[in-house]
């Protein structure tokens, strides 16, 4: 299945930093965008034409699926394996293994080789200790020092420890390219990729300012003791029973198992079919669970600790939030399970009666709090309209679901307008039309490497911007290559063939057009260049 144009400019950002740069990569996509059709492709990719050899591994075994089945797809008869304990399978002689993280972690010595690790949910990955993945990275590169790692995540950031490139110890040195946040996630949801998320402000809300709080996020135990509050449970379904009456499938997050079983008996006696699905519920019970939930003979999954990453059901279009959370790699997993699109599914609703939206903000403008610090209700960029009772971003001046005018305030430059209930619709932008006032070539050696690239340096208004053109790598890195210099070469050029080497590039650097204006992404670490534009 050919990538669709975000999944492809994804799939460029990654090869172009695996060939140029020497860190370990982020690639950051919200849940539903389809990262696993950008894994399938990139290994397939480093595989057949770099002939690297690939081990892809999460903590999460539905996952784990997922992903085989698109390189699978892609690949039928490719050297694909399987490992894991849940899998019932142990390949360990082919070319690309997708493994189970708690299976493979310590049998490095029985695998082959590897090039490349891909890690899918790379925000757990500890930011120190031992663990199984820092055991599994240190045990593969004593076989291999060149050992490249790939991380693709929904949430670039941990509980307390801020961004997941942040620190001496950290695993991930840049973002490769980032449609979790900003212009690029509002766009994947207006060209109809992602499923818009509407909320409403609830009545009945869960007040924990009084619960402890330990390794940043409130104390399970004192947590469920606050929440098992039947008089104010009763109310909360009472809620979800007149809003989400239209809805066709929910999606209730509770804040422990006797929670949730309160929840599920309050839900049955409302004449809702719904059970309870935690950590503690069988392996196989579980999968019976989602596979009735899917197929219509339940209407509701209440659930405890499970269900935030793996869980792939479009048709839901009710989420209920009874567990606040001081995390927003967990408030943006709840939130990412009702953004799938699924025919004749217009949105999603959250009814959020633990104040996360207030905690959190726009989940693509989540900013991780510092280390020990407690996040509080009322500072996120959200107010609530009393028209409609729809939360909307703080800035805005008419509610968008039933235009309601706010009263005349002063501007506050920091707060973000937004057309979106719980999305932030004009982010901050990333990608920059920018002025060329000079461009210059030359050769460049990555460290490590003995294919040399072409390094081209755009002279900018503020800056020195540079990109690299691979003319003597092979596969995609070579297609790249040959690309960019259909683009940028004169009409005469065009007549010949593409230089083969650096070399012969720097000889016929004349033949190159010095554009006008770049297009230019920073999103990530690094300025990354998606267009060259002559006018």
């Amino acid at each position: 299945m050919p990538l669709r144009d975000y999944q492809q400019e994804a799939l460029d950002a990654l090869e172009s930093y695996v060939a140029s740069q020497e860190g370990n990569p982020l690639v950051v996509m919200p849940t539903g965008s389809g990262k696993s059709h950008v894994i399938a492709d990139f290994v397939l990719h480093m595989n057949q034409q770099n002939q690297q050899n690939t081990l892809i591994v999460s903590h999460v075994k539905e996952i784990l699926l997922q992903n085989y089945e698109k390189l699978q797809d892609a690949w039928p008869y490719g050297s694909i394996g399987l490992y894991g304990a849940s899998l019932k399978r142990r390949d360990s002689q082919n070319d690309i293994i997708y493994a189970q993280l708690q299976s493979v972690w310590n049998k490095v010595e029985y695998l082959p080789r590897f090039h490349l690790l891909v890690i899918d949910e790379a925000h757990l990955v500890p930011k120190e200790g031992e663990g199984m993945y820092r055991s599994l990275i240190s045990s593969l590169k004593e076989q291999n020092p060149e050992l490249k790692v790939v991380g693709f995540t929904a949430t670039p950031y941990r509980l307390n420890s801020g961004m997941l490139t942040d620190g001496d110890g950290s695993i991930f040195d840049d973002i490769a390219i980032d449609y979790g946040s900003g212009e690029n996630f509002v766009k994947l949801i207006d060209d109809g990729y992602l499923a818009p998320l509407v909320t409403k402000c609830m009545d009945t809300e869960y007040d924990v300012e009084s619960v402890g709080m330990r390794g940043g996020e409130f104390i399970q135990t004192d947590l469920q003791e606050k929440m098992n509050d039947k008089g104010r449970t009763e109310k909360a379904i009472q809620e979800v029973l007149i809003k989400g009456l239209n809805r066709k499938k929910w999606l209730i997050f509770c804040a422990g198992i006797k929670h949730a079983e309160m929840v599920c008996k309050l839900l049955d006696f409302s004449n809702i079919s719904a059970r309870v699905i935690s950590g503690e519920t069988p392996p196989n019970e579980r999968d019976q669970l989602i596979e009735e939930y899917k197929s219509g003979k339940l209407k509701a999954l209440v659930n405890c600790d499970v269900l935030t990453t793996g869980f792939d059901a479009p048709i839901t279009d009710l989420i209920v939030m009874l567990r606040p959370t001081q995390s927003p790699g967990l408030y943006v997993q709840m939130m990412g399970r009702g953004m799938r699109p699924a025919e004749g599914k217009k949105n999603c609703l959250v009814l959020d009666f633990a104040k996360n939206i207030e905690r959190h903000g726009p989940i693509n403008q989540i900013k991780p709090s510092q280390k020990g610090k407690r996040k509080k209700t009322g500072q996120a960029l959200v107010k609530s309209c009393p028209a409609c009772k729809s939360y909307v971003p703080k800035s805005v001046n008419t509610c968008p679901d039933c235009g309601h005018t706010f009263p005349a305030r002063k501007i506050d430059l920091d707060l973000i307008s937004s057309k979106l209930d719980v999305i932030s619709n004009v982010a901050k932008k990333t990608k920059y039309e920018i002025k060329v006032i000079d461009m210059w070539v030359g050769e460049h050696q990555k460290i490590g490497s003995a294919t040399p690239v072409l390094k081209v340096s755009y002279k900018t208004p503020n800056k020195i911007i540079s990109e690299y053109i691979c003319f003597e790598h092979t596969g995609y890195p070579r297609d790249k290559a040959v690309r960019w210099w259909s683009q940028m070469g004169t009409p005469a050029s065009l007549r010949k063939s593409p230089p083969r080497t650096v070399e012969e590039a720097l000889f016929r650097q004349l033949e190159i057009r010095k554009p006008n204006l770049i297009k230019v992404d920073f999103s990530g670490r690094f300025p990354n260049i998606v267009n060259h534009i002559w006018r």
